[in-house]
C-alpha cells in the first residue's frame, strides 16, 4: 500500500517538521509561525528520531526491515516497510504529549482505520468503522490544516481524496494487499524469474502465467497436490499441529525448576489432570513456530546470546476471550500437550488508550507486575514489539505494543523466518 507508506508520510511528517512546502505568493503571504501543528523541530526531533532507533533491539526479526533513526535517514532511501512500522507502529506512542490537539487526535483517526485496512481479513463492521474514520480524518483535514486559506490550497493532495475510496474499493476487490501494489510487485518478479525463452519473452511469461494459474487452481481443488509448503522440519522438533511446532534448542535432560516456577507449574498442570511428583523436573524448550510463520523464541536462550538479539519472546494470546500480553520464559511438553511459562504484562493504560483513539495499547512491564502463568501454546497468535517508552502524559514508563502490520503482507512478498536446526 504505497497509499499509506509513501503518499500519507510525504505530507504529514513535512507537515509536523515544519518543512512543507510555503506559498509565498499571495498577500499577505501564510507564515510558518501559525502552523501550530509543527512540533517536530530541532532537539524535539532530534529526540523523536533516537527514540525511533532505540527501538530496534525490541522489534523482532519477523517484522522484516526496522526503521532507521528519521532524523538522520528519512532523505537516504527509506522504505515503505519502514515507514510502516514507523508512523503506524511507533508514531502514535511517540507524538503523544508532544502533537497537540486537534492535530494528535486527528492522526489516531487516520492509523485506527489505516490499521484496518492492511489486515488480510476484514470484517464487514471493521470496514464500517474504518470508512467513517477515513471521512472524518479528510473533512477535519480541511478544517484544522488547510482551514480555508488559498495560501494552503496545495495542502490538499490527491491522496486525501483516494482515502476516501478506499473502504469502497475493498469492498468490490477485497482487502487492499490482495490487489495493492505489494502483490503486483511480488507476482512480477516471481513470474519474471521464471523467463527462459528471452528471444520471444512476453508469449513465455504468458504461458508461464497460464502454467501458474492452473496450477494454483488445482491446489485449490485437490489440496493434497499442493507442495508449495512441504520443506523439512528440523531435526529434534515437534509437530504440533495445527501450524504449530515445537523448536530447539532444548535441554538434554530435565532440570530442576525454581520455587516460583515450580509451584505455577504444579498448579497449572493439575489442572489439566496431570499429576506430578513433589520434586518434578522439565525439559525447557526455546522456540514455537506459529501458524502465521513467526517463530516466537524465549527469555531463556535470548538471555544468553552474546550480541544484542531482536527481541521475539513477547507474543499476543488469547484466554477467555481476552486479549493478553506476555513474555514468553521457555516452552515445555508434558504428556504431550505444550505450554508456554509467561511473565505477564499489565493492563492496557485506559488513560492512554482514551486519548490515543484506541491506537496506544501500553502496559506495565512484566518486572513490575511480578505474575507468571502457564499457558496452553495453542492460545498464541503473533509476535509483538512492546517497546519501552516514557510517557509525559502520565509520567510513567511502559511498555507499548507495535504489531506487524498486514502480516500477510511480508509473507506475500516472500518474506518468513527461516527455522535452523539449534
Amino acid at each position: 500500500m504505497h497509499l499509506a507508506a509513501f503518499n500519507v508520510t510525504d505530507e504529514m511528517i513535512p507537515l509536523w517538521r515544519g518543512t512543507f512546502m510555503l506559498d509565498d505568493t499571495l498577500d499577505p503571504p501564510d507564515s510558518k509561525d501559525d502552523w501550530h501543528w509543527a512540533v517536530l523541530v530541532g532537539d524535539t526531533w532530534e529526540r523523536h528520531g533516537e527514540y525511533v532507533a532505540f527501538a530496534l533491539m525490541y522489534l523482532p526479526g519477523s517484522f522484516d526491515r526496522p526503521p532507521r533513526n528519521p532524523a538522520e535517514k528519512i532523505n537516504s532511501g527509506y522504505k515503505a516497510w519502514e515507514f510502516l512500522l514507523y508512523f503506524y507502529g511507533m508514531c502514535p506512542a511517540l507524538l503523544l504529549g508532544v502533537l497537540p490537539e486537534p492535530y494528535y487526535g486527528h492522526f489516531c483517526r487516520l492509523v485506527k482505520a489505516l490499521r484496518i485496512m492492511m489486515q488480510h481479513d476484514i470484517s464487514a463492521a471493521q470496514l464500517l468503522k474504518a470508512h467513517i474514520e477515513l471521512l472524518t480524518f479528510v473533512d477535519n483535514f480541511e478544517r484544522i490544516y488547510y482551514q480555508q486559506c488559498p495560501d494552503r490550497l496545495h495542502f490538499v493532495c490527491p491522496w486525501l481524496h483516494a482515502l476516501t475510496h478506499l473502504v469502497p474499493e475493498a469492498c468490490n476487490k477485497g482487502p487492499p494487499i490482495c490487489s495493492s501494489q505489494w502483490t503486483m510487485e511480488r507476482a512480477i518478479g516471481s513470474l519474471g524469474r521464471k523467463l527462459r525463452q528471452h528471444l520471444n519473452p512476453y508469449a513465455n511469461l504468458e504461458q508461464r502465467a497460464i502454467n501458474r494459474v492452473q496450477t494454483n487452481a488445482l491446489a485449490i481443488i485437490y489440496p493434497e497436490l499442493d507442495t508449495s509448503d512441504t520443506l523439512p522440519l528440523p531435526h529434534g522438533t515437534i509437530d504440533l499441529g495445527q501450524g504449530y511446532v515445537l523448536l530447539g534448542a532444548k535441554d538434554h535432560c530435565a532440570v530442576d525448576l525454581p520455587q516460583e516456577e515450580h509451584y505455577v507449574i504444579s498448579h497449572a498442570l493439575r489442572e489439566h489432570s496431570i499429576e506430578t511428583l513433589p520434586n518434578f523436573r522439565l525439559q525447557h524448550w526455546a522456540r514455537m513456530r506459529l501458524p502465521n510463520n513467526q517463530v516466537a523464541r524465549s527469555l531463556w536462550k535470548e538471555d544468553l546470546m552474546k550480541h544484542c538479539p531482536r527481541i521475539a519472546r513477547n507474543i499476543k494470546f488469547e484466554s477467555n476471550g481476552k486479549t493478553r500480553f506476555a513474555k514468553v520464559q521457555y516452552y515445555f511438553y508434558v504428556e504431550g500437550i505444550p505450554f508456554a511459562l509467561v511473565s505477564l504484562y499489565g493492563k492496557p493504560d485506559q488513560d492512554l488508550l482514551k486519548l490515543s483513539r484506541g491506537t496506544v495499547i501500553a502496559c506495565q512491564h512484566p518486572h513490575e507486575v511480578k505474575q507468571l502463568a502457564v499457558i496452553d501454546v495453542f492460545l498464541i497468535k503473533s509476535v509483538v514489539a512492546m517497546i519501552l517508552h516514557e510517557f509525559p502524559i502520565v509520567n510513567r514508563m511502559l511498555c507499548y505494543l507495535v504489531e506487524k502490520p498486514g502480516l500477510e503482507i511480508a509473507t506475500f512478498a516472500g518474506h518468513e523466518e527461516i527455522v535452523e536446526d539449534k
